[in-house]
């Protein structure tokens, strides 16, 4: 009897594993996905933004940045569709060698090892707000290792982007009516937690003495925050039934993104000024809308986490076991999923206990793991792979361009959060777990 061998996979194909999830997303789903990818928890800290920087410049620079995100995942979609890509790091080799590899996988691992406790302690905030609203600042730690605990259980049995893919579903209609219903009616029924301000200006803030360089940054920020799906694009893609699609769902996706950013944003520095919280939903009082408004962002960005650590699981499973199966609920497959995701979780939640300030965590999220794989990765690899075909030098100039940007952006918003250290206490560390 003669062993059956499998077959290699056609030239210019890069083969992740031998074992993997057949594909089953439609493009609709693929949209989803990349919709609500980090939306939820961008949607909150947005009229922030849109208050230190004003109406307009917020509005240029939120498109400037789309377009130069769309950009690099277009270029992602396309060699991921020519080398029948499984993970982003297939993509980056397919397109820079080896160097590519490394450097695609180190930013996309870069960005889930944060991202995971950026929506950790978002979860755990609004939890705490939910439970006590006058102690709202108090025991965020215990609420986030609650929400984490959470977590770590649903991912035992919901493991791959198809198994959660109700949930993103569920996600976006939640995540519609908080934006458009919600979130609206909070900011003309109640009053600013902070107090009357000035109304916002279209270009920087009207208040004095004017923010810091520093809150800009911090600003700034939320902007990159809100638009990356490239991070889960790739092994979406790998589980479409239609890959070449997802061109199309990109930019729908893109479109939904702007409209939940923009209508929130406008309506809250509308009505309440120039100086919101930031989120935008702590320290609201508890009313009906509020508290619905605090649900939709807790299972929102639970969604995210699931997104984001089903991919991280998806590239950690095809590096370590790739013969570990999915939907294998056994015993001794269980065992192993525990095995493979447990060391991740222990990060995350160190992670999202030891930076006990939310916006000082997605600071560190966005100017490290975000911004540059985002723009300056992917305009590396498009200029590697030009140069390797000879094109002439006019064709490097825009992935150059797009580069120097992202470097330039990263470092400023880098700068502004190691600054923000310094205002942390001790105080504020031990207020994460009850003291008094």
């Amino acid at each position: 009897m003669v062993a059956k061998v499998a077959a290699a996979p056609p030239p210019g194909t890069i083969s992740s594993s031998a074992v993997d999830v057949g594909p089953k997303l439609t493009w609709g789903y693929a949209l989803l996905m990349n919709l609500t990818f980090s939306t939820s928890g961008a949607v909150v800290t947005f009229p922030y933004t849109f208050g230190v920087l004003g109406v307009a410049l917020s509005v240029i620079l939120l498109l400037a940045w789309m377009a130069i995100a769309l950009y690099a995942n277009l270029a992602v979609v396309d060699a991921a569709i020519k080398c029948k890509a499984k993970t982003l790091g297939d993509v980056g080799e397919a397109m820079g060698g080896k160097f590519g590899r490394v450097a695609a996988e180190v930013g996309q691992i870069g960005n889930l090892a944060f991202f995971i406790p950026v929506a950790l302690q978002l979860c755990g905030g609004t939890m705490q707000w939910l439970v006590s609203e006058s102690n709202a600042s108090k025991c965020l730690g215990l609420w986030t290792i609650i929400v984490w605990a959470v977590l770590v259980v649903l991912l035992q049995g919901i493991r791959s982007l198809d198994h959660g893919k109700w949930m993103t579903v569920l996600s976006i209609l939640l995540l519609a009516i908080k934006c458009f219903v919600l979130l609206p009616y909070v900011f003309a029924s109640e009053d600013n937690p902070l107090g009357p301000r000035e109304a916002a200006s279209a270009f920087g803030n009207p208040a004095v003495p004017a923010s810091t360089w520093s809150d800009i940054a911090g600003a700034l920020s939320s902007i990159p925050y809100g638009v990356c799906p490239i991070f889960i694009l790739v092994e979406v893609m790998a589980e479409m039934k239609e890959p070449e699609k997802m061109k199309k769902a990109l930019w729908l996706a893109f479109g939904g993104m702007l409209l939940f950013y923009l209508v929130p944003a406008y309506t809250a520095v509308g009505m309440w000024g120039h100086y919101v919280n930031d989120p935008i939903t702590a320290g609201v009082g508890h009313t009906g809308a509020s508290i619905a408004a605090n649900l939709f962002v807790l299972f929102a960005t639970f969604n995210d986490a699931f997104l984001g650590a089903a991919t991280m699981f998806k590239f950690g499973r095809l590096r370590l076991m790739p013969t570990l199966v999915e939907d294998d609920f056994s015993p001794r497959g269980m065992a192993r999923w525990l095995f493979l995701t447990g060391p991740y979780f222990l990060c995350a939640l160190v992670v999202a206990t030891c930076i006990p300030n939310f916006m000082m965590l997605v600071g560190f999220l966005t100017s490290l793991t975000v911004v540059l794989p985002n723009s300056a990765l992917p305009a590396g690899l498009i200029i590697a792979k030009r140069r390797k075909a000879r094109e002439p030098g006019t064709a490097l100039l825009v992935p150059a361009v797009v580069g120097l940007i992202g470097l330039g952006a990263s470092s400023f918003m880098l700068a502004g959060t190691i600054d923000d250290i310094s205002d942390l206490t001790f105080g504020h560390f031990e207020a994460l777990f009850c003291a008094t």
